[in-house]
């Protein structure tokens, strides 16, 4: 089982970007509509519409009792027609009267104002901004022997430009085989001492535990910033938002944050792979 599913919204922004043709915004489709924050704000022409945050979540899997007797960890897998994870989970949660400084909040998207029985009114933060400054695309080829997968870098060449037909002989076909070329793209994501902090307590707050301060889901997510304005508490806050946030992509990871207090880090590899041919002799 792939470690990502890749969203139906993935592929219709892929064929927009690809055409040239509009993509209308549809109902059941964005965060901003799940969490009530700016859901009518569209993109216009000219924006960037692409991978712009991440998403969390702790609904990503189950503990099954196995055949020892013991409990493990099950995944839970998500599918392409779904848009939102499971369990959202907000990075950070803050009393209204104590939400993020302006340079704090650059790093995070989707505000959502909400109340907490018996504890008031609370802001929480359910996108985290990916760092894409010293991201690059390269191009690989990945070949796959006894299990182990080799990425070498792939350089076109003439042979590109002047391709030669593959020969067959009575009986031969060209089979998808384990060997791919895929093109990379590496960002980090990352969680500091002080951001795992604020996500445990985060949790405390939501659930009255640390324990459920769990990464067991994430989603890439596109989307457009845009400056919004809205009430808050005697005034009005002016800040950055990220405007139809669209998930392209689901991926599994087991991160419980009660024992990661000294922070994470990973990298994220978005790109495509397509799946090299080789010659196989048909089967009766």
């Amino acid at each position: 089982m792939s470690n990502v599913v890749r969203t139906l919204e993935a592929g219709a922004i892929q064929t927009m970007h690809q055409t040239g043709v509009a993509l209308p915004l549809v109902e059941n489709t964005t965060l901003n509509q799940k969490y009530g924050v700016a859901p009518a704000l569209d993109i216009v022409a000219g924006d960037k519409f692409s991978f712009n945050y991440v998403a969390i979540g702790n609904g990503g899997h189950d503990t099954l009792v196995g055949k020892n007797g013991f409990k493990k960890w099950e995944a839970i897998p998500h599918l392409p027609n779904h848009a939102a994870l499971y369990s959202g989970l907000p990075f950070i949660v803050r009393p209204e009267t104590n939400d993020l400084t302006p340079d704090k909040r650059v790093n995070y998207r989707m505000r959502r104002v909400f109340e907490i029985p018996n504890l008031g009114r609370f802001v929480g933060y359910y996108l985290r901004v990916v760092d894409k400054s010293l991201a690059t695309i390269t191009r690989e080829e990945r070949r796959t022997l006894d299990g182990n997968t080799t990425a070498l870098p792939y350089v076109p060449d003439l042979n590109a430009l002047n391709p030669q037909r593959p020969l067959l002989n009575v009986g031969e076909a060209l089979v998808a085989a384990g060997d791919y070329m895929a093109v990379s793209c590496k960002m980090p994501f990352t969680m500091s001492t002080d951001e795992i902090d604020e996500f445990r307590e985060a949790c405390k707050l939501l659930y009255g535990d640390h324990g459920y301060a769990v990464i067991s889901e994430m989603a890439l997510v596109n989307g457009v910033d845009r400056t919004v304005k809205v009430a808050h508490l005697n005034g009005e806050l002016t800040y950055t938002e990220a405007i139809r946030a669209t998930v392209t992509a689901f991926t599994k990871s087991a991160i419980v944050a009660d024992y990661f207090r000294n922070g994470i880090s990973m990298v994220m590899d978005v790109g495509a792979a397509e799946p090299l041919l080789t010659v196989q002799i048909e089967q009766p």
